[in-house]
């Protein structure tokens, strides 16, 4: 038999034997869930399967918003209530993600002959829907829900496989007891990945201010191409109190001779406005974008340096 007949039906032996090892340990996860307690002669799973159908029955208008707060109105949310920390390991388990292995096994699945295709299972469907929705439940849990609190903000991270922090992940976690110093290895993770849209985002909506946070603002601002730039310098006016960290990045993009568009730069100079006498370390570059091109950017530079030399001329008491 030549070499490459070896190899074809090497090849041919082993790749049904990898997928279905693969197929087995999805299906053992599956099998492993916690015995699950119950409410009312209803199972957590029961419950929370009516949960998600009920998420329908209270969205509103054309694009299916959802009405979070009929949502949790529903019976199926008091039931959960009433079952509270009893829920959670069940409900952590809809959150887990498995999908890479399915992602693995469809990759692999798809690139099979169709006669191989007919005769090994296909892949299991996303469960991306599943993991939203149990986020959402977790949240109405309240401080019931708390041990979840880890995994929903890892969820945060996975921005390139969610579409970006999805509205009922930050409903759940409005709900629930976090430091934001939790965030921190996500905000990591996501700039690691030049994912700064989702960054951005997060610091956005869960109001993060701590220096991580102003670190991927300003990493977001500094990144050209990055469509997070405007939404980075529309956030850092609150930053004052990370000034050594902001000032210098906002003093980049408002340096002369820069291609940076005139919205971006009036944002940063107005965000070292809001700093105060936090941006007294950009005095002699503002001297400087007293000359931009644009005459609100002037405007706001020369009045930066007016509050600035007051405040030299009339310290606070």
């Amino acid at each position: 038999m030549s070499l490459r007949r070896r190899k074809v039906l090497s090849i041919a032996l082993v790749a049904p034997l990898t997928l279905a090892a693969a197929y087995v340990m999805l299906l053992v996860g599956r099998i492993t869930k916690p015995a699950e307690p119950s409410c009312d002669g209803n199972t957590v799973s029961q419950w929370f399967t009516e949960f998600s159908a009920a998420r329908q029955k209270y969205q509103t208008g054309e694009f299916h918003v959802d009405n979070f707060r009929a949502w949790l109105a529903d019976p199926s949310t008091a039931a959960l209530r009433a079952l509270g920390t009893n829920a959670v390991p069940y409900l952590e388990y809809d959150l887990r993600d498995d999908s890479s292995w399915a992602r693995a096994y469809g990759r692999y699945f798809s690139k099979l002959p169709w006669k191989i295709r007919r005769v090994i299972p296909s892949p299991p469907l996303p469960r991306l829907e599943t993991r939203l929705n149990a986020a959402v439940a977790l949240g109405a849990l309240g401080t019931s829900g708390a041990h979840a609190v880890p995994m929903l903000i890892g969820m945060c991270g996975e921005g390139h496989q969610l579409g970006g922090i999805d509205i009922r992940l930050r409903e759940s976690l409005h709900r629930l007891p976090w430091s934001p110093e939790a965030f921190d290895p996500v905000l990591k993770q996501l700039c690691s990945r030049n994912e700064f849209v989702t960054a951005v985002s997060a610091v956005q909506y869960f109001g993060l201010s701590d220096r991580q946070a102003a670190i991927t603002l300003t990493n977001a601002l500094l990144t050209p191409g990055s469509r997070a730039r405007q939404a980075a310098a529309d956030e850092l006016p609150r930053f004052g109190h990370q000034s050594p960290i902001a000032v210098p990045a906002l003093m980049s993009v408002t340096s002369p001779g820069t291609t940076n568009s005139q919205e971006l730069r009036y944002s940063a100079i107005r965000a070292l406005e809001a700093f105060g006498t936090n941006a007294i370390s950009a005095l002699p570059a503002l001297i400087a974008v007293t000359n931009d091109s644009n005459i609100m950017v002037q405007h706001v530079a020369l009045r930066i340096l007016d509050n600035l030399n007051s405040a030299q001329i009339h310290p606070t008491q």
